[in-house]
């Protein structure tokens, strides 16, 4: 939960830098939907993107297993699945 919200500010203050002056809603939403694809600080998320009209930015994910009995290690168990 830390790494998403840390993601969302990073995310959310970038887009503000980019905007300089003009604080309105609608184009704060329109910097948020370009900056994903373009931002190294989503290394959790490889595959992060935004478009036109989409709320959802990552659209996939990992099927994960925890390593061995002791539960502190997860390893994948196949690549990233687009459902």
């Amino acid at each position: 939960m830390q790494v998403d919200t840390y993601l969302a500010c990073g995310l959310l203050t970038e887009a503000l830098n980019r905007m300089i002056d003009t604080f309105v809603r609608d184009y704060l939403i329109e910097r948020l939907e370009g900056l994903p694809e373009h931002l190294l600080l989503t290394g959790y998320y490889p595959h992060l993107t935004l478009g036109t009209g989409q709320r959802f930015a990552s659209k996939g994910g990992y099927i994960v297993r925890f390593a061995g009995p002791e539960g502190t290690r997860l390893v994948a168990d196949r690549d990233w699945l687009v459902p």
